[in-house]
């Protein structure tokens, strides 16, 4: 048995991902303990996995009040800042639990320094595609809604950085490429190869696993018995990014006419009632099972989140892309590239979307063909990777060589 600790960051869509593996582990017989905001307590020990809870108050409620509109750069400041509190709480934790290896968040910054600090075997467990931001601009128009977004957080992103290297030492804020993710001894990618941009940042330390994708460890109650057989569209901005209530009035403007029928969430910053009257054929929630719901899906209109992006190709949904800040741009860009995602840049650029262009967009969708072909077509490849069970296989293995003795030199 092997003993592992998994440190992520208080969103759902970073730690919905890692849970297939937590489980995983626990399954082959293996002591796992997971950091994160307390929120999380009751799923990770439903798994069978130990749970610790962050120090302070950093929550998915306070992330998602920052990134409502996509703003990476203030999230990235609270993320320095939580970890200037958490380091040296998570050195005692890490003592005392002695772990074989950590798992960890690219954007759990805690954990990376911690890591390097106490000379732990690590690995990172990327989410999304590598973005190297500044090799994407692809635009003046992008360039200048990346630097609107982040701009104003600049010199609070350098100040930060400057305290955790003071703090803690120079050589435990990552230096690698790209430049504001934490690498590990290793790095697990939860995409494939054909999904990632060739001239990103890669070595050969990155593995590409697929996505970590499993129905029965993520449960949420849903009125499935309301569906009525009409192709169903799920429309989501995530659970961090989740737009305006404007983006959702126009939702139920653009797209009743329609159809279809269509389940909303609206993430937890929101309220349905706040919406107003709300059609017959939609269906509103602050949280959904998204799994479930697109396993049934014609359709998706979503900010292109990477979890969500690959759950949707996954199970072979095409989307409309809404995205809000440059990941979900590129993720919407990538899909529309291969056939299976038409993306509305409006969003991202500063400025609402349009309603016409919305509901030509969904409507498109689910009326051609070819987009459905374009996301089944993506479904088979990620269906052939090793998923969760391969990066279960990747940490068994870096626990391994951790405890393995070096080899004696040759004569």
């Amino acid at each position: 048995m092997a003993k592992f600790v998994f440190a992520s960051v208080p969103a759902f869509g970073h730690f919905n991902p890692i849970l297939p593996i937590v489980a995983e582990l626990v399954r082959r017989g293996h002591q796992v303990t997971v950091i994160n905001s307390a929120e999380f307590e009751q799923t990770v020990t439903a798994l069978g996995a130990d749970f610790l809870a962050f120090p302070i108050e950093f929550t998915s409620r306070q992330l998602a009040d920052i990134l409502v509109n996509g703003n990476l750069g203030h999230a990235m400041v609270v993320a320095r800042e939580a970890a200037l509190a958490i380091v040296p709480w998570l050195n005692e934790q890490l003592g005392r639990l002695a772990p074989d290896a950590v798992a960890y968040d690219p954007q759990a910054l805690y954990a990376h320094i911690a890591c390097k600090m106490l000379a732990l075997p690590c690995a990172s467990i990327f989410p999304y595609p590598v973005i190297e931001a500044t090799r994407h601009m692809l635009d003046w128009r992008t360039s200048l809604a990346a630097m609107r977004q982040n701009g104003p957080f600049l010199w609070r992103m350098l100040a930060t950085r400057f305290q955790i290297q003071r703090r803690f030492g120079t050589h435990t804020f990552p230096t690698t490429r790209p430049r504001f993710q934490s690498r590990g001894d290793i790095t697990i990618m939860l995409t494939i190869p054909q999904l990632q941009r060739p001239d990103a940042w890669r070595d050969d330390t990155m593995i590409y696993v697929g996505p970590s994708i499993d129905q029965s460890v993520r449960q949420v109650d849903f009125p499935f018995d309301a569906l009525d057989g009409r192709p169903l569209v799920l429309i989501s901005l995530g659970t961090l990014a989740t737009g305006d209530l404007a983006f959702f009035r126009s939702c139920l403007r653009a797209l009743a006419p329609l159809p279809a029928q269509f389940v909303m969430s609206i993430g937890r910053t929101h309220k349905p009632e706040a919406l107003g009257e709300i059609p017959d054929n939609f269906i509103v929630r602050s949280y959904i099972p998204q799994l479930q719901i697109l396993e049934r899906a014609a359709g998706f209109v979503t900010h292109a989140g990477s979890t969500g992006f690959h759950e949707a190709l996954w199970y072979g949904v095409p989307m409309v892309g809404i995205p809000q800040q440059i990941e979900q741009l590129m993720n919407a860009r990538l899909a529309a590239e291969h056939g299976a995602c038409i993306p509305i840049e409006s969003h991202f650029l500063g400025r609402p979307v349009d309603e016409a262009d919305l509901r030509t967009a969904v409507e498109t969708v689910l009326g051609n063909p070819s987009y459905a072909q374009a996301a089944r077509r993506l479904q088979a490849l990620l269906r052939r990777s090793g998923g969760f069970r391969q990066a279960a296989d990747e940490l068994e293995k870096l626990a391994v060589a951790a405890a393995s003795p070096p080899a004696a030199p040759a004569a």
